[in-house]
């Protein structure tokens, strides 16, 4: 998946660079997930709920005369869980990248519109510790890790107030395809295949145009 990712990338820069007329957009602002991610592993039954939480929306939108246009999206924020152990829920970090292609019916001077079909990754990890008192204090370490890939469709509006100024308004509706959770404690650490899930993510921000 990462060598996938990274040959789109490859191609997005490679179709900006030599396209004729060629409008980019740099953006950055807010994300607003709508829903928690549901997880359930497949092997063992074990079920998660992911929380991710509002953060930070960057992202890149590049629109040729002709309406084809590009999109890559990168996200990181705060995520809580359900994870808990001893009276705390394990909070940790939340990381996606998306990115596809698709078609702009509206780009003049001041609006843009783009649908897309996207792909990707969505990472999350949550990191604890416990205190277990038998006999001698016991800490243990946890960390949970999930790496899942994920597809769907996102629509991007984008308004421009002058030259190079504009702001902007996001939703990318995601399926969470079948992927991996890594359960570590201590030294010893399990795996299991996750099922899939469904995510929806606004976001607004401000963007630059050049």
């Amino acid at each position: 998946m990462k060598k996938i990712i990274a040959v789109f990338a490859g191609v997005l820069i490679a179709v900006a660079a030599s396209a004729k007329t060629w409008e980019n957009f740099v953006n950055v602002g807010v994300r607003f997930p709508c829903n928690p991610l549901n997880l359930e592993a497949e092997n063992d039954g074990g079920k998660v709920k992911i929380s991710p939480i509002a953060g930070i929306d960057m992202g890149y939108t590049g629109v040729h005369e002709n309406g084809f246009s590009v999109r890559a999206i990168l996200d990181y924020g705060y995520a809580g869980s359900d994870i808990k152990f001893g009276s705390d829920y394990f909070d940790g970090m939340n990381l996606e990248f998306l990115a596809g292609c698709g078609y702009a019916p509206i780009h003049d001077k001041n609006m843009f519109l783009g649908v897309y079909g996207i792909f990707g990754i969505n990472y999350s990890m949550f990191e604890g510790s416990t205190e277990i008192l038998i006999g001698n204090r016991t800490k243990n370490e946890y960390k949970y890790t999930f790496l899942l890939p994920v597809m769907g469709v996102n629509g991007t509006f984008i308004y421009t107030f002058s030259k190079s100024f504009s702001v902007y308004g996001t939703m990318t509706a995601e399926i969470v395809l079948p992927g991996k959770i890594e359960r570590k404690v201590n030294s010893s650490s399990t795996k299991a295949d996750l099922k899939s899930s469904f995510l929806v993510v606004p976001a607004i921000g401000v963007s630059w145009k050049f």
